[in-house]
């Protein structure tokens, strides 16, 4: 009985750790799409700015 529920508990944990994985990997390319896109916008300003 008692195995079953460490069982069933490290099944939770590992879900939990794979969701926090995910959300952390989804944060992470978010964050450099968005930095991407800043230096973008930062390259675009700056060569109207010599323009």
């Amino acid at each position: 009985m008692c195995l079953i529920g460490l069982l069933g508990m490290g099944r939770s944990w590992l879900e939990k750790l794979s969701m926090v994985m995910m959300v952390t990997h989804i944060l992470s390319c978010f964050g450099i799409v968005m930095l991407f896109y800043l230096v973008i916008r930062a390259l675009i300003a700056y060569w109207k700015l010599i323009l």
